[in-house]
């Protein structure tokens, strides 16, 4: 999804068998993309203490990992109404 100058990767999956569909997939979004948008938002990479393997996945992929404290702001803005 493109947004306000920002490429969301939202979930994709492929079967066991499908070797390196994933990858490919987030290559070529990368690609199509590249020199249009400055931010490819991966999505969350869960919590840094604990092992979590789509946040290895994502790592993969160099770029670097942000704090998103707004989007903590507002789930506990959520959860409260």
């Amino acid at each position: 999804m493109k947004y306000n100058g920002i490429v969301h990767d939202w979930y994709a999956g492929s079967k066991k068998d499908a070797i390196y569909v994933d990858e490919a997939l987030v290559w070529q979004i990368l690609k199509d993309n590249a020199g249009k948008y400055k931010i490819f938002e991966f999505g969350g990479a869960g919590h840094p203490a604990k092992e979590y393997g789509v946040r290895e996945f994502k790592r993969r992929f160099g770029g670097r990992r942000l704090i998103m404290a707004g989007i903590k702001k507002y789930i506990q803005r959520s959860r409260r109404r």
